[in-house]
């Protein structure tokens, strides 16, 4: 079985060509020479790449798509008025700052007809009040990726990453801390008692705290990871212990069945969802609108669901006659039932009632997260730690990061198997 890392890994372009009748591939020669593109700005391992393929062959645009790590890169982009993307996904931590900086545009339902597939609960949002500026893309939880081959402890606090000396030692170099660094804030509030979904959380009267913890669990990581770099870590048995993102450890589990999702159980874990927004200076707004109506379909966004392991924004039913249809048609080769039934998808009520969300991060808020990593990333020194780097993780202070463009996929043909 191909696994989707493989899948990603290998790249989609010159496979989906091989495999295309000559008939096709003039069409598609012809179909996008006359077609503008439409550039997408996406978290890695974040979308079935035939969802692309689909568009692409549905509707001629060629679909350019690229990947990030960290919403600072994401953050970052926008304030140029979007890179050059018409479509970028980003987290809702940094929604309401973007709205209210007027780096994204309105959005214009009358040509979203499927948000009438929306689940209630995400239209009535903080961020973003009904959903003016935004449309929800996918949600899920932030915990620990565990590797069993590696690890025989009980994790049941953030405090055994944080600060367990005992813990930080025996593991050194094999612990890695998300680099999106918002999340690895988020966390240690949760382990000092701290609310990240409050405001008041974000004062410059925790940063000592915060900062304190993280500069001295520093020297013990092997870095700040994101998917593309803890998924293989983890399931090739070289990292131990990583702060995840849900769906992610269910994809490195496909490798390595060792592979763990944990949510400590003390403090619980943090919720989050992320969102479709279309950049000020977006270039192709018919293709982008288009886009996003297209992954609020039912059994695309089912079919996203199965290959990303993140659950979709839609209304229950939606969601279960997508999964049952895609599976039906050999579009997905997990049954409905072990995606839905899955905790680490959708958490029980016992998880869920310690889920707290991240704070829809204002200019007080940035200033925090830009201070405490200054002092943890710069002030802290980068010795002997892999990952984040110093100008990706800037977010703050009138500075933008620089970004390097990720992989880039042209989409081009349906195929009923992520295996194809």
């Amino acid at each position: 079985m191909v696994t989707r890392r493989e899948l990603i890994k290998t790249g989609l372009t010159a496979a989906v060509i091989a495999g295309l009748p000559l008939s096709a591939g003039r069409y598609l020669s012809k179909a996008l020479a006359q077609k503008e593109e439409l550039r997408i700005y996406n978290y890695s391992y974040y979308i079935d790449p035939r969802i692309n393929e689909w568009f692409s062959e549905q509707y001629g645009f060629q679909v350019i798509y690229d990947e990030y790590e960290a919403a600072e890169e994401a953050w970052a982009k926008l304030q140029v008025g979007g890179g050059g993307y018409d479509i970028i996904i980003l987290t809702d931590s940094y929604l309401k700052d973007a709205i209210s900086q007027g780096l994204v545009r309105k959005m214009e339902k009358n040509r979203l007809p499927n948000l009438a597939n929306l689940d209630p609960g995400f239209i009535s949002i903080p961020q973003d009040p009904g959903l003016e500026h935004s449309v929800p893309y996918m949600w899920g939880t932030t915990g620990l990726g565990v590797n069993r081959n590696l690890v025989a402890e009980n994790i049941d606090s953030w405090g055994k990453v944080l600060e367990d000396e005992r813990f930080l030692e025996k593991y050194k170099g094999r612990i890695s801390m998300l680099e999106e660094f918002v999340e690895v804030v988020a966390v240690t509030m949760l382990y000092l008692g701290l609310d990240p979904s409050k405001g008041e959380s974000w004062s410059m009267e925790n940063v000592e705290d915060i900062s304190r913890i993280l500069i001295r669990q520093k020297p013990y990581l092997a870095g700040y990871y994101g998917a593309s770099k803890y998924i293989p870590e983890l399931a090739g048995n070289r990292l131990a212990v990583a702060q995840a993102w849900s769906g992610d450890i269910l994809t490195a589990q496909e490798e390595n069945p060792k592979v763990e999702y944990v949510i400590p159980e003390r403090e619980g874990g943090l919720k989050w969802g992320d969102y479709i927004v279309i950049p000020r200076d977006a270039r192709n707004l018919e293709a982008a609108y288009l886009w996003i109506n297209f992954v609020l379909d039912p059994l695309n966004a089912a079919v996203n669901m199965a290959y990303t392991y993140y659950p979709v924004p839609l209304r229950n039913e939606l969601i279960e006659k997508g999964l049952e249809e895609a599976y039906e048609e050999g579009l997905i080769d997990v049954e409905p039932i072990e995606l839905l039934g899955n905790p680490a998808i959708l958490p029980p009520p016992s998880i869920a009632s310690k889920l707290r969300n991240t704070y829809p991060l204002d200019q007080e808020g940035l200033r925090v997260l830009e201070e405490i990593r200054k002092r943890v990333i710069v002030g802290g020194g980068d010795e002997g730690v892999g990952g984040i780097s110093r100008e990706v993780a800037i977010v703050g202070g009138g500075l933008l990061a620089s970004i390097l463009g990720g992989a880039v996929y042209i989409s081009y043909k349906k195929s009923k198997s992520k295996n194809a």
